[in-house]
């Protein structure tokens, strides 16, 4: 090889270099620099981050796996509560409204919280607005009142409660839809039964029983 870069190695008066040669030395071993300082890169920083990338999604698809199974129970039973709101109107006697509303806090969420990255964005935003739906449907439930305080107050606080109530059930339901839609592709095993939550309407689901949990 070193002939091929001149007739010498050390210059002297005698020496003639092929400067061209060496050009085409110099670009090749600049070229290895640079596919070795490009593999350096990968190992140091691409392949941790893919790793990283790798054990984030593993982590959400193993909790979502779980929440799954809740949420479509969760999403099966309070399809009752989708039947029975239907038969709270302004005309109902606050009494007997209270106490029909007072059963449809019964069911229980418990919406898992997972680390927020580039795979899990999605589904970290989803699961956020679901618990917020749960959070507020419970406080609309637990304080749900159509008694009038007055005569003539009757009707417009009768309108607010029924208004508020039917308003925030139904936040609950686009949340619970919209969990079923992002979680669906990590979770095939129960992809059936996610499309069939994120396709539904408000009142029963049209399933005999929920799936058993893994």
């Amino acid at each position: 090889m070193l002939d091929a870069l001149g007739p010498c190695w050390w210059l002297g008066k005698e020496c003639i270099p092929r400067w061209e040669a060496w050009a085409v030395a110099a670009a090749i071993f600049g070229g290895i620099g640079s596919w070795l300082a490009a593999f350096a890169t990968y190992y140091a920083v691409v392949r941790p981050e893919r790793r990283r990338r790798d054990e984030a999604r593993a982590v959400a698809t193993t909790a979502m796996e779980h929440f799954a199974a809740e949420l479509i129970e969760y999403r099966y039973r309070i399809g009752s509560v989708g039947f029975l709101i239907q038969f709270v109107k302004t005309s109902s006697s606050p009494k007997d409204a209270k106490k029909s509303v007072s059963t449809m806090g019964n069911y229980v969420l418990v919406v898992p919280e997972i680390a927020v990255n580039s795979e899990t964005v999605k589904i970290v935003k989803a699961l956020n607005k679901l618990r917020r739906a749960f959070k507020t449907w419970l406080e609309t439930v637990n304080t749900f009142d159509m008694t009038p305080i007055s005569d003539s107050q009757g009707g417009d606080i009768a309108e607010y409660a029924v208004s508020t109530l039917h308003s925030h059930f139904g936040s609950l339901m686009n949340a619970i839809r919209g969990v079923a839609e992002v979680i669906e592709p990590i979770v095939p095993i129960y992809a059936d039964e996610l499309r069939l939550v994120a396709n539904a309407g408000n009142s029963f689901l049209p399933m005999e029983t929920p799936p058993d949990r893994l």
